[in-house]
């Protein structure tokens, strides 16, 4: 059994698991669910060895993350994605 949890952006439909959902800065009241975004690690903050993947990935908003940084362009990214 798969479970879905409802996005701000797209409720229960199925956006893939190379997901990102946007901090306040980028959110802009929704405005910012499908854009798709590029990103790339530049390291970790928790002393990992390796805590991330090299190169970038093409992520898609499909979330709001009240728990991001408030300005800038903070995101969480989804599992599949680091």
């Amino acid at each position: 059994m798969v479970w879905f949890i409802a996005s701000s952006c797209f409720g229960f439909e199925d956006r893939g698991v190379i997901i990102a959902a946007a901090g306040g800065g980028i959110w802009d009241n929704r405005a910012a669910c499908g854009r798709r975004y590029r990103v790339s690690c530049t390291g970790g903050t928790n002393d990992v060895p390796n805590p991330c993947r090299s190169g970038s990935v093409t992520v898609t908003i499909v979330d709001f993350c009240p728990g991001c940084a408030s300005r800038g362009v903070t995101m969480d990214l989804s599992q599949e994605v680091v």
